[in-house]
């Protein structure tokens, strides 16, 4: 029975790059993704926490599609607003669009990026849990200027390595103070993400990317090893990898989940992360649930 289960998310490591750097463990999955059109952060994540294809579901906020919007000015996320936002697109002007956004967002009406109000199920719902900077969850703002200097540097053409190394180790400090104190708590489920890597991935395939691998591995995930207890277990996730085109840096499968369980039932999609987790973590939960009644804390 697992203790409990921690979690750490690394953008856009090759499958390669994780046989080199001897981050796989004990059992090991590969997906092949394609249910995904778009290799992309904003859909292969929500889809672990999700148990379901955002984009597939007219029901779930897809965030890609909704981060695509910002064009319009505003993201809506209600199926309604969804709705009047697709109408809108081809009824009003771009310049008035972004104007109407523009006040929405100040009036608290629209929001500007995804997060965990999106989603009124997720993973981390009916367990004990800690995310700790989650795509199109709950990023932190590190995480947010980490994307924002890439799309200045960019839009500049200046690659600006020093600068986004400098914001990608704040990252990776941050995630590690998180996860090293949720050692000292008795969640069911911790989770932590780190995006550097998928950006250096695309900017400096050569040299930056698998260097920002090396120190995810050294700053975050072998601390944290050191810290678990014994019945405790981790397990390690990508949700693409990544070849190189023309200079840079492309997503291409597979994703993969390590863990240090010896397990021959790995979730074969990244969906179905959702249900191993539960079925991993289930019968910890009902025990303490158990436990609190008989102690008379809870009916």
């Amino acid at each position: 029975m697992v203790d409990r289960l921690f979690i750490i998310g690394i953008d856009g490591v090759d499958f390669s790059i994780a046989e080199d750097q001897g981050i796989l463990l004990d059992s090991t999955v590969k997906w092949d993704l394609k249910e995904f059109p778009k290799l992309h952060t904003l859909r292969i994540w929500p889809s672990m926490y999700l148990g379901e294809y955002p984009h597939k579901n007219e029901h779930l906020v897809d965030p890609l599609e909704s981060k695509q919007s910002t064009s319009s000015g505003a993201n809506w996320y209600s199926s309604e607003m969804r709705a009047l936002s697709r109408i809108s697109s081809y009824v009003i002007p771009k310049k008035v669009r972004k104007y109407i956004g523009k006040k929405m967002i100040m009036g608290n009406v629209a929001k500007t990026e995804p997060d965990r109000g999106n989603w009124d199920n997720t993973v981390f719902d009916n367990i004990s849990s800690k995310a700790i900077n989650l795509p199109a969850y709950n990023p932190l703002s590190v995480q947010k200027r980490l994307k924002e200097s890439w799309d200045v540097e960019i839009a500049s053409e200046n690659a600006g390595l020093e600068a986004l190394e400098e914001i990608a180790e704040e990252e990776r400090e941050q995630v590690r103070a998180e996860l090293l104190k949720a050692t000292e708590r008795g969640y069911d489920l911790t989770w932590g993400y780190i995006y550097g890597t998928d950006i250096f991935g695309h900017i400096d395939f050569q040299y930056g990317y698998p260097r920002q691998v090396e120190k995810t591995v050294a700053e975050v995930i072998n601390p944290l090893r050191e810290e678990l207890n014994e019945g405790d277990e981790l397990v390690v996730i990508s949700d693409h990898g990544m070849e190189e085109k023309n200079g840079a840096g492309v997503h291409r499968p597979p994703g993969w989940l390590t863990t240090t369980m010896s397990d021959e039932s790995l979730p074969q999609t990244p969906p179905e992360v959702r249900q191993w987790i539960e079925g991993k973590i289930g019968d910890r939960s009902k025990e303490v649930e158990q436990t609190l009644q008989d102690l008379g804390y809870i009916d």
